[in-house]
This record gives structure tokens, C-alpha cells and sequence, in this order.
């Protein structure tokens, strides 16, 4: 018995898109959505090793087929299981999809929502990082200037701001600054919160 060898042939993809999570218990997997030679429509589930390299196909996908006919407007994010779609629960298999497509948007100027965990592990890491700094620059008593300045350059301090110019004193710069690294630090006992927790689950 001879093997038969299937082809997608990229000018045949009508959308390629994310797939919900719950879909297949599994994250990572989106969906290319084309039409077989009979021109009926088919589906193909395709699981990433994680989201960057999904995103990557995504893009790289969507760049190739952004002037392919008949792209479609409508997908449905889950799955016909069970006589229906788990996302909008629709029983026809060929209903429209429910969700506008992304066919034209690429990695260069949008991406699909990275995983939120990691966003905000990335951000608080970040926070904590310029902690130091912050507090450094803003909330440290500045040494007082040298009787040795040059008078030209205090005259240049004391003119008047020009006219509409925005200004910001030194005392609400550091009312700011007092204030991030009050949030930083309610962070970082969030985090640490969080972190026992999930130590005594495991």
C-alpha cells in the first residue's frame, strides 16, 4: 500500500491564529486554517515548544500569506469536540468563525499576548533592579555645592523658566520616587508571599 504524501500549499491559507489553551489542555498551539484541493475547509493543529517559537510561526506564516485571496475575517480560537465548538459553542461544523482574524499583523509591529506570568516576573524583576538607583538619585541628601562654582553657572540656575515650559521640583520628584519604591517594596513582599506558598504546595 502506497503512502500518500499531503502538501499545504501556502497560496491554499486562508488564516493561521492562536488556539485557546482549554482547547486541548495544552498551550502553545495554534491553527492554520487553508482549503484542500476540493476546496473544502481544513484545519491544522500545530503545538510550539513555547511561545516565542509560536509567535515566530505566527509571523512568519502571516508575512508569507498577507497578499493571499480570500483570507478570512471570522476564526473559532477552540475546537469542534462533541458536536460543538468549545468556544462559542456553535454545533454546525462549518459556522463562521467567532473572533476577528489577524491576518495582516506580524511580529514586527504586534504579537499575541505572552504568557502573563512571565510578563510580570520580567517587570517586578526589573523594578527591583532600579531600586537601588532610585532611591540613590532622588532620596539621598545631595552634597552641597562647592563655594568654588563658577558664578556664570549660578546665574544660569537661578533664571526664570521659560514661559509654558513644564518644571518639576526637586521635592515632587521625590515624592514620586518615595512613592515607586513604596510599591516596589509591597511587590516584593507579594512576591515573597507568593513564592512560600507555592513552596508548601510543592
Amino acid at each position: 500500500m502506497k503512502k500518500t504524501r499531503q502538501f499545504l500549499p501556502t497560496r491554499k491559507i486562508l488564516a493561521v491564529e492562536r488556539v485557546d489553551e482549554s482547547a486541548f489542555q495544552k498551550p502553545n498551539v495554534f491553527q492554520v486554517v487553508s482549503k484542500d484541493y476540493e476546496d473544502a475547509l481544513q484545519i491544522l493543529y500545530l503545538a510550539a515548544q513555547d511561545v516565542n517559537e509560536m509567535n515566530r510561526w505566527l509571523s512568519a506564516i502571516r508575512k508569507t500569506t498577507i497578499s493571499n485571496p480570500k483570507m478570512l475575517s471570522y476564526f473559532h480560537p477552540g475546537v469542534f469536540h462533541k458536536n460543538k465548538w468549545t468556544c462559542c459553542k456553535r454545533v454546525i461544523k462549518t459556522a463562521g468563525g467567532c473572533q476577528w482574524t489577524h491576518t495582516h499583523v506580524t511580529l514586527s509591529d504586534w504579537r499575541d499576548p505572552l504568557d502573563p506570568d512571565s510578563e510580570a516576573q520580567m517587570i517586578f524583576t526589573q523594578l527591583l533592579q532600579s531600586r537601588d538607583e532610585l532611591r540613590q538619585k532622588f532620596l539621598v541628601s545631595k552634597e552641597p555645592q562647592k563655594d568654588s562654582q563658577d558664578p556664570r553657572e549660578t546665574a544660569k540656575d537661578e533664571q526664570a523658566p521659560v514661559k509654558g515650559a513644564q518644571t518639576s521640583s526637586p521635592a515632587n520628584e521625590r515624592a514620586v520616587a518615595a512613592k515607586l519604591l513604596e510599591v516596589i517594596n509591597e511587590l516584593e513582599k507579594a512576591h515573597e508571599t507568593f513564592e512560600e506558598k507555592a513552596i508548601k504546595k510543592s
